[in-house]
Parts: C-alpha cells; sequence; structure tokens
C-alpha cells in the first residue's frame, strides 16, 4: 500500500504577552513548523519558546517568520509563541 502525502497542515493560534505563551502542537507528525503573522506585514514583534514554554525566547521581529525544521511528534508540544505587546493571529504551517 501506498502513503500518499496530504500536504501541508495549516492553522491560525492567537497570541497576546499575557499570561502563559500559547503552545503549538502538531496535529500530525511533521518535519517543518513555520510561524508568521497572519495577514502580511506584521503588527508587533513575537517570541519563540522551545522545547519548554520557560525556555530561553528566541526574538523573531515584527512581519518576521519562523521556520524550524525537526522531527514533530503528533499531539506534543513543539514550542511556545507570545508577542511583546498586544494581540496577534499567527498562521501556522505544519509539514
Amino acid at each position: 500500500m501506498a502513503i500518499v502525502w496530504a500536504g501541508p497542515v495549516v492553522e491560525t493560534i492567537t497570541a497576546d504577552n499575557l499570561g502563559s505563551p500559547e503552545v503549538v502542537v502538531p496535529p500530525m507528525n511533521c518535519n517543518r513548523i513555520t510561524i508568521q503573522e497572519s495577514g502580511g506585514v506584521g503588527s508587533t514583534a513575537y517570541l519563540i519558546r522551545s522545547p519548554f514554554s520557560n525556555s530561553e525566547p528566541i526574538y523573531i521581529g515584527a512581519g518576521g517568520s519562523w521556520v524550524w525544521q525537526g522531527n514533530f511528534k503528533y499531539g506534543e508540544p513543539a514550542c511556545y509563541i507570545e508577542t511583546v505587546a498586544g494581540t496577534v493571529q499567527f498562521t501556522v504551517v505544519f509539514e
């Protein structure tokens, strides 16, 4: 039986700078995750933390995207995201 790849899965996550960072959990096993502010040009910088919510943050400037390659498992937290200020929607692509 041949295994057919269905293509990337795209989700939207809303994150802010209040409380705990939002967790990014793959809906499937994947090898690449791309995160970018929804709607084109960004409005605020954001922080990515991995592998834990209290890990040292990676700073991403406003409008920037973050691509991470690895072996991500279905249902297991891959990273955490929070904004520097305000509330922003992010597009997350799992491939």
